[in-house]
Formats: C-alpha cells, structure tokens, sequence
C-alpha cells in the first residue's frame, strides 16, 4: 500500500495564501519503496480530448490524403502530404503518451476504501529535527505550493508524537517568495498613505492589505526562526 509523501497545493498572493486546493501528490509504497506521482487527471483528459485526439486525426488524415494524392497524381505529388501527416501524427501520440500516463498511474493506483494505514517504513527522507521537548521529530507532510504552476516553495510540516508540538519548516525559495509578496503588500499600504486626497474607504482597503502583508512577514519570520529552534539531527 502506498501512502502520500508529497502535495502540490496550489497558492496565490505570492505563497502567502494557500486556496487547498491539491493539484498532484507524490506516493511511496511503503512494501517495496517505489514511488509514483499522481496529479490531477480532469486536465489531463481535456489535453487528450483538444489536444492529442485532434492532433492524431489530423495526422492521419494528411495520410491518407498523401496516399490518395501519391496513387492518383504520382508520388511526388503527395510526398508533402504524407512529410506532413507523419510529423503531425508523431506529434499527436507522443502528446498522448506524456498526457495520458498520468492517468494510466491513476487508473493503476486506485484508492483503496477503509484501508489501514500501514507504518511507514519509506518517505522522501526529508532530514530529522528536534523538538522543543528534546525528541527527534520527522516530518510528516511534505506541500510544494505553486502559482499558476509556477513553483513558490515547499514548507516541510513536523508533528512531535511524544508532545503533539508542531512546526513548520519554508524552502529559502517559500521564504524568499513570502517576504517578497509581504514587502510588496506593505509598500502599497504605505504609498496610499503618502497620497493627500486619498478617500478614507481607499486607505482602509490600502491599511487591509497592509495588514495581509504584514501577517504573511511575522507568519515567514516565525517559520525562519523554526529553523534555529528546531535544527537538523544528524544522520547517525
């Protein structure tokens, strides 16, 4: 049985809010230690219906068209037709291959109802830290967020199973994206402020994002410094 290692979440306002929203996730069979990667299959089949399909018919159809130009004109005459139909069909079923594996693994890798979760035994081998208490912690929950599929980091969360403490550990990039998308939400609030006909509804919207931006800079500081509270227990 496979158990999940890795989330792809999608994120917006540079990292600092997370919508919940899982677009693909890494698993680990925790009997044989193979790891496969599961996304989302609703876009995958729109590809293959818009995109690989048509691409393939298409292909296929310049074919035939170049068969039927090369036995009636001569095989010249259809010699652009068939260049064409075969680079186009190479295209198609290759789109078909890349887009529909993802769906292959889902259809191979179905979710098991009511299973017992089994111990795991293999993860991504994210490093070990220490908690609070002393106790060595592992991580247990591993989110790459992303922007319109643009990476914006990962945050590696812990949970102690002696005291039930948690943390939070960023990427440099999540850090480097979070305090840059806070900085960038303080600095409007600070020029609205600096405008001398600014209506009081237009600085209240300006102080709210100023408020975001300052909640997502105290919220990245605390995770930086999780970093020095909780450090990494070398591997023995």
């Amino acid at each position: 049985m496979a158990v999940p290692v890795r989330q792809y979440a999608e994120s917006a306002l540079f990292g600092l809010v997370k919508t919940g929203r899982v677009l693909a996730e890494d698993y680990v069979c925790q009997s044989c230690g193979t790891g496969f990667h599961v996304s989302s299959h609703v876009r995958h089949w729109i590809g293959i219906v818009l995109f690989a399909l048509p691409m393939i018919g298409m292909g296929l159809t310049g074919l035939i068209g170049g068969v039927i130009a090369g036995l009636a004109e001569g095989w010249d005459a259809g010699f652009a037709g068939l260049a064409v139909g075969t680079v186009v069909s190479v295209m198609g079923w290759t789109a078909l291959f890349v887009i529909g594996r993802p769906v292959l693994i889902v259809l191979a890798s179905p979710v098991v109802p009511d299973a017992v979760e089994p111990v795991v035994r293999f993860t991504q081998r994210e490093p070990i830290r220490r908690c609070s208490c002393g106790y060595p912690v592992r991580c247990h929950e591993v989110i790459a967020n992303r922007l319109n599929g643009v990476p914006t980091g990962t945050e590696y969360r812990y949970r102690c199973t002696v005291c039930g403490h948690g943390f939070t550990i960023e990427s440099p990039w999540e850090a480097i994206s979070s305090i840059g998308g806070s900085l960038l939400l303080i600095a409007v609030f600070l020029v609205a402020s600096l405008i001398d006909d600014i209506t009081w509804s237009g600085l209240a919207c300006s102080g709210g994002i100023g408020l975001v931006g300052a909640f997502g800079l105290t919220l990245t500081l605390v995770r930086l410094f999780a970093r020095v509270r909780h450090p990494v227990i070398p591997a023995p």
